[in-house]
């Protein structure tokens, strides 16, 4: 027995000092003496913290930096979503695709960045070969995400790079119109300056910007859309304008900035309805009040109040980013 003990000693002696002399193997014992389990999911839970060292080591200890969690997620695209700049580097470095989409929302790594307004981030992706026409699952782009967030900077990054400013999503929005449809003001006002076109509508309702605007109750992204010039009586797939959309919603600032624009307090949707109209239709006091103090008349296709449903809302389409944390400030 000893003197088989004796044969094997030079033997794990000798796996032993191999195992020590390999790299792969070193980065595997240093993360276990860091208490980090050797998998996909902690690799891209380091990757999200921002963990350079620990990064570094997964790495160093073979694990393919396109690895992927159990949600779908690769390290790239959570370092780009909480903007760790530097694991971006050395991710890229390392080979990871710059165009490889999340599991949940199809979205790459440079939609994560934008929605969230990391420019360096975005700068490091593009550089290495991101696709800056890439869409989500619902087909949004890059650019309509920074919209969603308001991020100008990432915005002016995009656009620069070849970003196409009225590009539409699934649902025909553009980033214009995600712009307003969140209230983003500073952001309406530079894709304007970049010739957003704001006649563009949505496919569900026909909104406009400026009607999503109107209807969600933006009063700043209101001013600036009218200040650019935008048309105030243009109407959706109903024949419904801005204001009778405000009207409709209660929304008397919007109402008073329409209106101080030259918008048509009588004009009519298909249905034969005016802003009076959709003001009592759904009960909206204060705007009735408003509009008849400003001289207006019912139209033809009024309903009674007792008939009237609730107010119909641009639908709500969550961008990616926007169910993981805080909503984009």
């Amino acid at each position: 027995m000893r003197s088989a003990l004796k044969c094997l000693l030079p033997v794990l002696l000798g796996l032993t000092l191999a195992a020590c002399g390999n790299p792969q193997e070193q980065a595997r014992l240093q993360l276990g003496r860091m208490n980090v389990k050797y998998s996909e999911n902690s690799f891209v839970e380091r990757a999200r913290d921002g963990d350079v060292l620990a990064v570094e080591l997964f790495l160093q200890a073979g694990m393919s930096p396109n690895a992927t969690n159990v949600k779908g997620e690769a390290p790239l695209q959570v370092a780009a979503r909480f903007g760790r700049r530097e694991i971006v580097k050395i991710l890229l470095d390392k080979g990871a695709d710059p165009n490889l989409k999340d599991g949940k929302f199809g979205a790459p790594p440079l939609t994560w960045a934008a929605v969230k307004g990391f420019p360096e981030v975005i700068n490091l992706l593009l550089a290495k070969g991101a696709d800056i026409k890439a869409r989500d699952k619902k087909g949004m782009t890059a650019l309509m995400s920074a919209a969603v967030g308001g991020k100008t900077e990432a915005i002016k990054i995009l656009l620069a790079k070849g970003a196409k400013i009225n590009a539409t999503d699934n649902d025909h929005r553009t980033a214009l119109i995600w712009a307003a449809h969140y209230g983003r003001a500073a952001a309406v006002g530079l894709l304007l300056d970049h010739r957003a076109d704001p006649r563009i509508k949505d496919k569900q309702l026909g909104l406009t910007a400026l009607l999503t605007a109107a209807a969600r109750g933006r009063t700043e992204a209101v001013k600036v859309l009218l200040a650019k010039g935008v048309d105030p009586n243009a109407g959706d797939h109903h024949g419904k304008t801005a204001l009778m959309w405000a009207a409709q919603g209660g929304r008397l600032k919007e109402m008073r900035l329409l209106l101080d624009k030259g918008a048509k307090i009588n004009a009519k949707d298909r249905e034969g309805r005016t802003a009076l109209d959709l003001a009592r239709d759904f009960k909206q006091q204060k705007a009735e009040e408003t509009l008849l103090q400003a001289g207006a008349l019912a139209g033809t296709g009024g309903k009674s109040p007792q008939k009237a449903k609730p107010a119909a809302k641009p639908q709500e389409v969550k961008p990616a980013g926007q169910s993981q944390g805080k909503k984009p400030s």
